[in-house]
């Protein structure tokens, strides 16, 4: 209502294993082991909350499809371990995304 510009940023799909780095670690010749189904994705009552308010100062930024393609999420994309849990990003993954939320954030900014 105060026209402050807001990017939402969806919470991002879970891993299937426990620790995905010691899974990768296990799994060097067969990196697929540490992956899973699109079913990791969960709710995320925020962004689906920024969604219904159908606002223009109000941006929604899913990063899924960077994570995940069709039917499978990766546990490792572009040479880069995602997580270092089961549910964190890895900081240097975290980092590969500045890319994709430049102009999101930019044009909220310029609202």
């Amino acid at each position: 209502a105060t026209g402050v510009p807001v990017v939402v940023l969806r919470d991002t799909p879970y891993a299937d294993v426990e620790n995905v780095p010691d899974c990768v670690a296990a799994h060097l010749a067969d990196l697929s082991a540490c992956d899973g189904g699109r079913d990791r994705e969960q709710a995320d009552p925020f962004a689906e909350a920024a969604r219904a308010l159908d606002a223009p100062t109000v941006q929604v930024v899913d990063l899924t499809d960077r994570i995940c393609r069709e039917d499978t999420c990766y546990s490792v994309v572009g040479g880069v371990v995602v997580y270092f849990d089961a549910g964190h990003l890895s900081a240097t993954f975290a980092r590969s995304l500045a890319p994709a939320l430049r102009e999101p954030v930019a044009a909220a900014l310029r609202r």
